[in-house]
């Protein structure tokens, strides 16, 4: 009986550093993912519209290049479950002219809810709703017009960590921005970001 409880207590002590440890780790998976971000991104932004919803007939504006930031705050609801703020600022380039008429962005506003799950020690997959803000500006036989709207957008991506507060990612989303100049708009995005957390 004596070399039992010898043999338990051994056995025990041996398993608490390692119980420990695996803890450590899963507590260091919520701790490295959780608390303030900011990342500059790039993104290939498409934005579409349709002039009669009946006929369900669309045109793409054009294709641009986007230049940004995100900022974010992740709070931990388990140890790889992220919820919490985000909100994104882009510029883009994009602009397209039909002689001297053009129509051209001026960039997206979104901001929403951000939803990471830690896949392993490096990767997460995330999901982001929230709404976003599309403004666009126009030359238009000689009159210089403006319009924005905002509407519901979605996006799902891919992170990996490079180093011990530096990661990146890869995105892809959609939203739907409704009535500007009187047409439906809608945009998609592809993105890649590079960020920190603190």
């Amino acid at each position: 009986m004596l070399k039992f409880a010898v043999a338990a207590g051994i056995a025990c002590a041996l398993a608490t550093p390692a119980y420990a440890q695996d803890s450590a780790v899963l507590a260091g998976l919520s701790y490295d993912r959780s608390g303030i971000r900011v990342e500059s991104r790039a993104a290939i932004e498409t934005p579409i519209f349709s002039g009669d919803p009946t006929d369900g007939e669309t045109f793409a504006l054009g294709r641009g290049m986007t230049l940004g930031w995100e900022g974010g705050y992740d709070l931990p609801v388990t140890r790889r479950l992220t919820v919490g703020p985000y909100a994104t600022f882009e510029r883009s380039n994009l602009e397209n002219c039909d002689g001297n008429d053009c129509i051209w962005s001026r960039g997206t506003i979104s901001g929403g809810l951000h939803v990471a799950y830690m896949r392993g020690e490096k990767t997460s997959y995330y999901a982001k709703i929230g709404y976003a803000r599309l403004a666009l500006e126009a030359d238009v036989w000689g009159q210089q017009l403006s319009d924005s709207n905002a509407g519901v957008q979605i996006a799902l991506g891919y992170e990996h960590v490079i180093a011990d507060a530096i990661y990146v990612r890869m995105e892809g989303g959609y939203a739907d921005n409704g009535r500007i100049f009187a047409v439906d708009f809608q945009r998609y995005h592809s993105a890649i970001g590079v960020g920190m957390r603190f």
